[in-house]
């Protein structure tokens, strides 16, 4: 059974390690796997306190593959996993998912996150995401209706009407509008067309 091991400073408890006990020993934390073994075990089972390391640890659980539906495929999405000072899980999951559970706004939140490698208003300390296979169901005669309307778009044209002015003040009333579901959601305080605009237009609060 593999674990990840979590390092907390004994006297600060900040999170200074994470990761395999084979990664920790490539880093020169410890000279030998069974040392990270042995010193969870006499903390958590002997109930020694600790000098230098606090350690946590969890179980790595192989990921079940995911058949396709009959009809269906499959395809690799990103789950993303965030977790505060103390190592434990804020939330989890795709970053569709994570504006359904009402963690982000915007599916692009969580890659954000990921590059910054943290989540001040979440308190996320640490962002990491994995490759899964998710299964995707095809409607029958979605294939047939696809090469149907790429025949009727041919003769389209593919110039876009330009956009006038209207347009662009609806398109501002839009983002306002996100920008204040926001702010009531987070707090924040709720700005007018014209204060927002004279903050660059902020998608949202900061």
């Amino acid at each position: 059974m593999k674990y990840i091991y979590s390092l907390y400073d004994a006297k600060t408890g900040e999170l200074a390690y994470k990761g395999k006990a084979g990664q920790l020993v490539a880093d020169g934390v410890f000279s030998r796997s069974d040392d990270l073994s042995r010193l969870w075990a006499k903390q958590h089972l002997k109930g020694i306190r600790p000098r230098k390391w606090k350690v946590e640890r969890e179980e790595i659980r192989p990921v079940a593959k995911k058949i396709a539906p009959p009809g269906g495929t499959t395809r690799k999405v990103w789950v993303y996993r965030m977790t505060d000072a103390d190592g434990r899980v804020v939330c989890e999951g795709t970053a569709v998912e994570l504006v359904e559970k009402g963690f982000f706004i915007r599916a692009e939140d969580a890659p954000n996150a990921h590059r910054a490698g943290h989540n001040k208003r979440l308190g996320v300390t640490c962002v990491e995401r994995r490759k899964e296979e998710r299964p995707i169901r095809i409607p029958k005669g979605a294939d047939r209706k696809k090469r149907e309307g790429f025949s009727e778009l041919k003769n389209v044209s593919a110039k876009e009407p330009e956009k006038t002015e209207m347009d662009a003040l609806q398109e501002d009333v839009h983002v306002l509008c996100r920008y204040n579901a926001a702010a009531r959601k987070w707090g924040r305080k709720e700005l007018s067309y014209g204060y927002w605009a004279a903050d660059g237009k902020p998608e949202v609060p900061v």
